[in-house]
């Protein structure tokens, strides 16, 4: 709860600190998944895509299937920007023509232009 009051404060660094004891201290909690998201695109947005991979991939059975299109197109981003291109379009290729991944699986579609 915590970090949520610090995100609501603009005081984004403090949040991300109190999200990463909210992970240290409860890893079954319910709210875990949303939390590794958040610190996943956190990392993602400081360039720190190694990272970012991580913690996309901490919690990815338990997210929604919205949040693991999402979860999986940035992940191919974060490859991309690490020049891992056949990682990345295996990604972009995992979300194509797929229901669940909604606007993830046309951007990816576009994305895997890009690298072609």
């Amino acid at each position: 709860y915590m970090g949520l009051a610090q995100i609501n404060l603009g005081s984004f660094d403090k949040a991300e600190s109190q999200f990463m004891q909210s992970l240290k201290y409860n890893k079954e909690s319910a709210f875990a998944p949303s939390i590794s998201l958040y610190l996943a695109e956190s990392r993602f947005d400081k360039e720190e895509y190694k990272q970012a991979i991580d913690y996309y991939k901490a919690y990815f059975d338990r997210l929604t299937d919205q949040q693991k299109a999402l979860s999986i197109y940035k992940t191919a981003w974060c490859y991309i920007n690490l020049n891992q291109l056949e990682r990345a379009e295996r990604f972009f290729i995992s979300l194509v023509g797929k229901k669940a991944a909604g606007s993830f699986a046309d951007d990816a579609m576009k994305d895997l232009a890009y690298l072609v």
